[in-house]
């Protein structure tokens, strides 16, 4: 069976890849696996740092306890965050007669998800900007910039 592997981030670029995505789709009798990626670079930063010189006698358990219930409401709210920007690809390819379509979320970079998850896909479908689109209006996102690089599958750009 032909797949297609859509990467998002919920962002517009991503939602109007959605359309494409459905359209190939059609057009080759594919299902599509759409993918998530919760950005760990935050995970790595707060793993990282130590401040165990810059605090009091006492403070660390305190301030160890209130780090866990922080990263802890975090990781909820990506999860969330992930099943409704999931969802919502959903119903967009659904509506568009796609019949079969994976939801897909990880955690890490994208880049480094790619490299198992494209080897049963034949087309990789990403926007061509991200969530940081308003920084850098006229440039290709990082992402899409690291997948056509790195992918050994043809990269579909979409506007």
């Amino acid at each position: 069976m032909k797949r297609l592997l859509l990467c998002t981030d919920g962002s517009l670029f991503a939602q109007s890849s959605y359309h494409y995505g459905a359209w190939f789709a059609n057009q080759l009798g594919a299902s599509i696996d759409v993918l998530y990626v919760s950005d760990s670079r935050g995970e790595v930063i707060a793993e990282t740092t130590d401040l165990s010189g810059s605090i009091g006698l006492g403070a660390s358990d305190s301030l160890l306890k209130k780090l866990v219930e922080v990263e802890h409401e975090q990781a909820k709210r990506n999860h969330q965050q992930a099943k409704l920007i999931l969802a919502n690809a959903e119903r967009t390819l659904t509506n568009h007669g796609i019949k079969s379509v994976q939801l897909l979320h990880k955690t890490g970079f994208l880049v480094d998800c790619l490299e198992s998850l494209e080897a049963d896909a034949e087309l990789i479908v990403i926007g061509k900007q991200g969530e940081s689109a308003n920084f850098t209006p006229e440039h290709l996102g990082t992402n899409v910039d690291r997948i056509v690089r790195s992918s050994t599958k043809p990269c579909l750009v979409t506007p």
